[in-house]
């Protein structure tokens, strides 16, 4: 993805882009989104293998966590 979604906070666009593919790769689907100030990551839909879609979970924390600026 060549758009750029939060200018403003430095490496969140390449972990959206990051979660996005691996998801794609595994079958499953996720939404990213600013979310007060950190990048919220919404699986939508599970892959499915329960042991990829847990891999997705905490990928998942994991950005939210690094993006967070509190």
């Amino acid at each position: 993805m060549s758009k750029k979604r939060w200018p403003e906070f430095e490496g969140w666009d390449e972990k959206a882009v990051a979660i996005e593919t691996l998801a794609q790769a595994c079958g499953a689907h996720v939404y990213c989104s600013q979310k007060y100030q950190y990048l919220n990551v919404e699986i939508q839909r599970k892959s499915s293998s329960p042991d990829q879609t847990k891999a997705l979970y905490e990928m998942a924390d994991m950005i939210e966590k690094l993006t967070d600026n509190a």
